[in-house]
């Protein structure tokens, strides 16, 4: 352990302890965010962690790394990648953090076969609510010292309600240079839900990465990948996700599906993706949720667009702009994970028929599919985590895995199907409560859950009624984490949500300033040009309350702001972000004057019953462009 960590541990630990004996709550500040949750920090109530970014060692021969909880999944990877390794699970954007993943919960299309991201976890170094730094393992045990298990399972998944995630060491495994990756095409949900079935049943080196699109209720593909050092397309082509000039990952499987045949899905079209790429193929354009701001600024959906806007579509600057421009409550960005076969059927038809979310014309598609592994161990002690629904928790006939990896195939009543649902929601503040409201509903009816770094629009008892308050409260008394803000405080909307969620909706926005400040801010485009301009100013400092963004470090309230550009993190402005404002600017007056001109553009016209998914006959990629009006 090197001297820098420790004294930074330190540090941590001190402050812990003095907000301890004041029973101060205090909130922990990692510098960004990947919850679609409006977030504010008070600064004297906070503890920074920021700085605990490196990758302090990777050891070859064990196959682990030793990771400080702020270090983001591209630097991860970057780091294992020069030793040959590569963690078994990485979330597909780049920015979200090791500690994020462990205590908020992760899983990517590699979890069919190893779990959830905190699985791979060996041990963590964890400075609890009275801040006493202590060691917590799945086992129980790590390299021999007793570290205490009920503390790492309750940990990961709390949300940083237990105490504050200072060290992890990660299990790693081989890596390799490409990954090939085969898309089968199909033609209704039934036939998604069967086809991820199967190509997670495939046995280690035939597949090792899984996940699905659906486009409609009647198209979709199926996207599977096998680590390889061959370059196996029969092309010879080497395909790209991460460049400025590449295809969105959605938009380029889209394509691939059009020149399948959906008779013969046994003859799937095969790719070799770099790993990398394939790692963070949705980063550009988050899945496909950056289509939504071409829509907001009435800007046609190109290849052209796209490329000029590159900087401003990556992940961290559109959660930076989500959160700024306040279009985190227009959208319905949730993640369900619901058993694998009829209930995720049932549900897709309930989010398709019954829910109201999505537009008007195509519902709330596309959809994201991904098997996940479940695996139960009893009681409070899950490698799912202790903040997951009660049944969780038991109904297993399967034994417990070792403290390795385990890659064997999973027992079909150990897999769970997340569903990504992530599309516009209703434009009143009383009907999104509604609707988000009957998602959760209607998911706890079909025993599955939520992830919770979404909305979370539960009351406090059907929160306690879906996950185990006593063993959690028991865990918090232990480990003197009480005074803290619990799992509820932290993951629920600030919107009452009783008997009648949108009754209390309306108590939570009323007010005359309320409702003028709202008014102003839905003039279009204000608040998309405020989210997308505040990218230029500040990268971390969004998340702090009334901060000046001098670039100042406060060591006794652990603040830390800068001002840099986001995208290329140089400070003050730089030249691509002068660049990357004027072309936005050149786009919006561009559509204005030939609006003006009787110049007719489809995406304008039909802005609100667009379907993001591409129309036509001939199933081609085809998107609304600008047409002249005879």
């Amino acid at each position: 352990m090197d001297d820098e960590h420790i004294n930074a541990v330190a540090r941590i630990a001190a402050q812990v302890r003095r907000f301890h004996a004041n029973r101060t709550p205090f909130r922990i500040y990692h510098g960004a965010t990947n919850s679609t949750r409006a977030l504010a920090f008070q600064r004297d109530r906070l503890v920074d962690t920021s700085a605990l970014n490196r990758v302090l060692s990777v050891d070859e021969r064990a196959r682990t790394a030793l990771v400080e909880p702020n270090v983001p999944m591209d630097a991860l990877v970057a780091a294992t990648l020069r030793h040959g390794l590569v963690p078994p699970v990485v979330m597909e954007f780049p920015g979200i953090t090791v500690g994020g993943g462990f205590a908020g919960m992760g899983g990517e299309s590699s979890s069919f076969r190893y779990g959830m991201f905190h699985e791979a976890v060996r041990w963590v170094e964890v400075v609890v609510g009275d801040g006493r730094v202590l060691g917590a393992s799945a086992s129980g045990a790590a390299d021999g010292d007793g570290m205490a298990e009920d503390l790492f399972h309750g940990v990961a998944g709390s949300m940083g309600s237990l105490g504050i995630t200072t060290l992890l060491e990660l299990r790693l495994i081989e890596a390799r240079a490409f990954v090939e990756v085969s898309y089968r095409p199909v033609s209704s949900v039934h036939e998604a839900v069967e086809t991820v079935r199967s190509q997670a049943a495939h046995p280690p080196g035939e597949v090792d990465y899984v996940d699905a699109i659906l486009f409609s209720a009647e198209m979709g593909v199926v996207v599977s990948g096998r680590l390889t050092d061959a370059i196996t397309a029969r092309d010879g082509r080497i395909q790209r996700f991460s460049r400025a000039r590449d295809p969105w990952f959605y938009t380029h499987a889209h394509e691939r599906l059009s020149q399948s045949s959906p008779s013969d899905p046994a003859v799937p079209i095969i790719e070799t993706v770099p790993l990398t790429d394939y790692l963070f193929r949705y980063d550009r354009g988050a899945f496909w949720t950056g289509y939504y701001a071409f829509k907001y600024f009435r800007v046609p959906f190109t290849a052209l667009t796209r490329w000029l806007l590159d900087g401003f579509l990556h992940t961290r600057v559109m959660y930076h702009a989500l959160h700024r421009s306040g279009f985190a409550q227009k959208y319905i960005i949730q993640d369900l994970a619901l058993p694998h076969g009829a209930a995720t059927e049932e549900f897709l038809d309930f989010v398709q028929r019954e829910s109201g979310v999505g537009d008007r014309v195509g519902g709330c598609f596309p959809l994201w599919l991904c098997p996940l592994r479940l695996r139960r161990r009893g009681r409070g002690a899950t490698n799912f985590g202790s903040m997951h629904p009660r049944w969780m928790h038991s109904q297993t006939s399967h034994p417990p895995p070792s403290s390795s990896l385990s890659d064997e195939a999973p027992q079909p009543d150990d897999m769970l199907l997340n569903v990504g649902l992530w599309c516009p929601g209703p434009r009143t503040a009383d009907a999104f409560v509604k609707v988000n409201r009957a998602i959760e509903q209607k998911v706890s009816a079909l025993r599955g859950t939520k992830w919770l770094y979404a909305h979370t629009y539960y009351t406090e008892e059907e929160f306690w009624d879906i996950y185990d308050r006593q063993w959690y409260e028991g865990l918090r008394e232990k480990y003197g984490a009480s005074y803290l803000p619990d799992v509820y405080e932290r993951v629920r909307v600030g919107v009452g949500v009783g008997e009648d969620g949108a009754r209390n909706a309306r108590e939570g926005w009323r007010g005359v300033m309320g409702h003028v400040t709202g008014w102003v801010w839905g003039i279009w485009p204000l608040a998309g040009v405020y989210g997308v301009m505040s990218t230029m100013v500040g990268g971390r400092g969004y998340l702090v309350e009334g901060e000046r963004r001098g670039g100042k470090h406060d060591e006794d309230k652990g603040a830390v702001i800068s001002v840099h550009c986001a995208h290329c993190d140089m400070y003050s402005y730089c030249i691509c972000a002068v660049y990357q404002t004027a072309a936005m600017t050149v786009l919006l007056m561009i559509v204005i004057i030939l609006k003006r001109r009787r110049i007719e553009v489809i995406a304008l016209n039909n802005y609100h019953n667009t379907s993001i998914v591409p129309q036509g006959p001939s199933n081609k990629l085809k998107y609304s462009g600008v047409k002249l009006v005879s």
